[in-house]
């Protein structure tokens, strides 16, 4: 018995699992790896929702500031520093599509807008292939 008792220590502290679970029957240890990995991913997404919700509240701001501005001298200086942003971000991407896309986003033309998505298909790849 005491052979069995120092395996098992032994294999707690090899593996890092208490003794208690390792006495657990396996569906029982699986069950909870489930659970687990499921409030993982849901701590994950929540968090992927608050900041997707900052994001865009950050963007309505950011829109009303453009739309209280002159658009030609707004829309060149938005087009640099998009620019200098995707540069920096996506160093191997080909960034006139990119810039553009941003910049209708920026500027609320509708994702239905022919324009929008030609330009979104045209920089989703570069980013995702540069």
């Amino acid at each position: 018995m005491d052979v069995v008792r120092r395996e098992l220590i032994a294999f707690s502290r090899i593996f890092g699992i208490d003794v208690e679970e390792l006495l657990q029957p396996v569906d029982v240890v699986l069950n909870r790896a489930v659970v687990s990995a499921f409030e993982e991913w849901a701590e994950a997404s929540a968090r992927a929702g608050r900041a997707n919700a900052e994001q865009e509240a950050a963007l309505e701001r950011f829109r009303a500031v453009v739309r209280d501005q002159d658009g030609g001298e707004i829309r060149d200086a938005l087009e640099k520093a998009i620019r200098r942003w995707v540069v920096s971000t996506y160093p191997t991407a080909e960034p006139d599509e990119a810039v553009e896309y941003f910049t209708l986003t920026f500027a609320g033309v509708p994702k239905h807008d022919p324009r929008w998505q030609a330009h979104y298909a045209r920089a989703r790849e570069s980013l995702t292939n540069g």
